[in-house]
């Protein structure tokens, strides 16, 4: 189509270039000649009228495939060495200031013992008082807690009564007499807690006495406990044999713990409060 179209528009101008409007001819085109030669400058007839072909092919309605898109993982960063710091040790909680156990509640300073049960022989008006005394029904002194609080406390002592008992099958007798108070040692403690110590059996202080003091005692005991002479005699026979203060029937025993709290209380005023635990035979 692109040849024949030129070729019909350069004959229809050939014709017309080669009549004039008078209808005599020129005679014949010489060529080379530039008076014969006849541009074409309509752009109508310079267009082309024959659409581009573009070969059709199969194309796929779905998008182009994307190249694999995944990605390499980031490389690992080796952050440096943290050095390490020694861990605290865990911290013991304190006891608790409220719930079973023995609390005295002093108008100046506030004393607490855990876990243990008491009972007192009288009416003690605490908060007038210096001093308290109760007897331990239950529970452990040995390795327990004061607790204190409600003052700025500056020490905490601590004594104790030791006494001789001498026992025959489930039946006790304490030898009067025979009883030794220690003097006062200071209780160590951190933040109103303080430990109790220095109450086992085996290290107990007794009364400095003799074998013969100890029968003696026994025979005293037994009479003041109104048993008939038979069973008198019987508690004197069971330490008739007795080589040592110590041995067997008798034995050494806590009868009183007392403890010394000595500070200030809110206003800055001094004060010293005793409490004192009798034990049961």
């Amino acid at each position: 189509m692109r040849i024949i179209v030129p070729l019909i528009t350069a004959s229809l101008l050939l014709a017309v270039s080669c009549k004039d409007k008078s209808g005599k001819t020129h005679g014949s085109i010489a060529l080379g000649d530039s008076s014969t030669i006849i541009t074409e400058t309509d752009s109508t007839y310079l267009q082309d009228y024959v659409s581009s072909v573009t070969p059709q092919t199969m194309m796929s309605q779905e998008t182009e495939e994307p190249a694999d898109t995944a990605t390499t993982p980031p490389a690992t960063v080796t952050k440096p060495d943290t050095p390490k710091t020694a861990v605290p040790p865990p911290v013991t909680p304190s006891p608790a200031t409220t719930g079973k156990g023995l609390n005295v509640e002093f108008s100046e300073v506030t004393v607490f013992i855990p876990n243990i049960v008491t009972k007192a022989f009288k009416n003690q008006n605490i908060k007038s008082l210096n001093g308290v005394s109760y007897q331990i029904t239950s529970g452990t002194l040995q390795g327990n807690q004061l607790v204190i609080k409600g003052a700025t406390v500056q020490k905490v002592s601590q004594r104790y009564i030791s006494t001789f008992i001498v026992t025959k099958g489930d039946r006790k007798i304490e030898l009067p007499g025979m009883e030794q108070t220690t003097s006062w040692q200071t209780v160590s403690g951190n933040n109103g807690v303080y430990s109790i110590k220095g109450l086992e059996a085996s290290k107990l202080s007794y009364k400095k006495t003799s074998v013969a003091a100890v029968r003696n005692a026994v025979s005293r005991a037994a009479k003041a406990a109104r048993y008939n002479r038979k069973e008198i005699a019987e508690w004197e026979s069971s330490v008739r044999n007795l080589r040592s203060v110590t041995q067997a029937p008798v034995s050494i025993v806590l009868q009183s713990v007392m403890w010394k709290i000595e500070g200030k209380d809110a206003k800055g005023k001094s004060f010293s409060k005793e409490v004192r635990l009798d034990l049961p035979l």
